[in-house]
């Protein structure tokens, strides 16, 4: 029955709803699956990784600046977009949707954010996180982008109790304005 439901998701993916386009669906479901296959790494930290790094993307201007048209664009297109064994997405996709409903606000203090970095670990961090190569000059875009992703991704703990993931993951969902700050 899976595997039914996996061939009929692969062929509805991508048929005309705009976040499908956004975010590659048909890639992104592969993607999902070779993870699930793997059983090396959660489906789901994938598209929630990828979906994160695709909005900061789109929305900050290569000058840095926040797209409000695209901004209206996507949250005017916004919906429930699931892969198979996506069911943890919705949840996600609404608290990024209340992120970027007050992005404007916030996009005031990730404004903040310019070079010069002036530390090579921050550095580091910006290129891991958008998955730029090493000796990509970085731009105010790029850090940019880097924060807002940041902010846009889910972050989760598994198994035990962790002293750093319980208050970040709080911190990211009640009090973004200080994850921000803390940025």
């Amino acid at each position: 029955m899976e595997e039914i439901l996996q061939k009929a998701f692969f062929q509805v993916a991508g048929a005309g709803h705009p976040l499908c386009d956004l975010f590659d669906l048909k890639h992104e479901a592969e993607l999902s699956l070779l993870c699930d296959l793997s059983k090396l790494q959660e489906s789901f930290r994938v598209r929630a990784l990828a979906r994160s790094q695709r909005l900061a993307d789109i929305l900050i201007t290569e000058g840095g600046d926040l797209d409000l048209l695209a901004l209206q664009e996507i949250l005017g297109s916004w919906g429930h977009v699931l892969c198979p064994g996506g069911e943890n997405d919705v949840i996600f996709m609404e608290r990024q949707k209340a992120l970027l409903s007050h992005l404007p606000e916030l996009f005031k203090s990730i404004k903040r954010f310019q070079k010069p970095l002036c530390h090579a670990l921050a550095e580091r961090f910006v290129r891991e996180t958008l998955q730029l190569p090493q000796k990509t000059l970085l731009t105010n875009a790029n850090i940019r982008r880097a924060v807002l992703s940041a902010c846009l991704t889910l972050l989760r703990q598994n198994v035990g109790s962790c002293f750093a993931t319980a208050p970040a993951i709080v911190i990211q969902e009640e009090q973004v304005e200080r994850l921000v700050q803390d940025l």
